[in-house]
């Protein structure tokens, strides 16, 4: 069977000219400088969590990443997948990106680095009640799941497999709901999901903003395929796991008013 393919849409990094030359890299120089500071910076790197913010977005039922349109329907291989609670104290502005004030991974208790544990465990929290919800609605803890994943044109080669970029998607409630029933169908096989093709399609629902579906799509992948896959879960697993970024500290410092330097460039 053909091998399902989709083309990524991701931002790509501005490239940096550098003028060619012999010039020997004198000890102190800045060159010897830079040297180290990239053989330093890979070494660093290596250890870093890959794609820890590269997180899809299903708004008004299109999916894009970082602002650019992504394919849809949108074929991925999911390599992993978990449940998550939260619960933001602020009312929701879809324009503006938000820290939970509180959230768990476990559903058992808040996690260790919740900003404002609402309290000591889940079960028995005032927000997890119905009608909680700031619209008197449902609960204020939301429940939903994350998946982790990798866009299936990765599939062309062993190699593309291992350098891909993880991608993470949040679904809503109503729309974990229909995942669960999509993932348990390979738990009940004993088949992991990441042995084919889930086909994502997101449309635009007035009941939840977006409604989500995946299709399975067998796909012609080789030991090696399956190899290069498997390796990825771990990491997969990892990315999943790691707390959302606090975006108050991520803010871009207020600008004073000092005069501009002169650049060079």
């Amino acid at each position: 069977m053909a091998r399902a393919k989709s083309k990524t849409v991701a931002a790509q990094p501005k490239s940096v000219a550098v003028r060619p030359g012999t010039a020997v890299a004198l000890p102190g120089s800045w060159r010897e400088k830079a040297t180290l500071s990239i053989a330093k910076g890979k070494e660093q790197s290596a250890k870093l969590p890959a794609a820890s913010g590269n997180f899809l977005s299903f708004r008004n039922g299109a999916i894009s990443l970082g602002g650019a349109k992504m394919e849809n329907p949108l074929p991925l291989v999911l390599l992993a997948y978990t449940y998550e609670r939260s619960y933001f104290s602020k009312p929701y502005q879809p324009d503006v990106a938000a820290t939970p004030d509180c959230f768990s991974f476990d559903g058992e208790a808040p996690h260790a680095e919740a900003k404002v544990p609402q309290s000591d465990r889940c079960k028995g929290c005032r927000f997890d009640d119905f009608g909680s919800a700031a619209n008197g609605k449902g609960k204020g803890c939301k429940e939903g799941g994350k998946f982790a994943a990798i866009a299936a044109d990765a599939l062309d080669s062993p190699e593309k497999i291992k350098s891909a970029q993880i991608i993470v998607g949040r679904l809503s409630v109503m729309n974990s709901k229909s995942f669960r029933n999509y993932v348990g169908y390979f738990e009940e096989k004993n088949v992991p999901v990441w042995a084919g093709v889930s086909v994502l399609t997101v449309v635009p629902d007035s009941a939840s903003q977006y409604a989500a579906s995946f299709e399975s799509v067998v796909a012609d992948l080789s030991d090696a395929d399956l190899d290069a896959i498997a390796a990825r879960v771990d990491e997969a697993d990892k990315v999943l796991l790691m707390p959302p970024p606090d975006m108050e500290e991520a803010k871009p410092a207020a600008k004073t008013g000092a005069p501009a330097r002169r650049r060079k460039f």
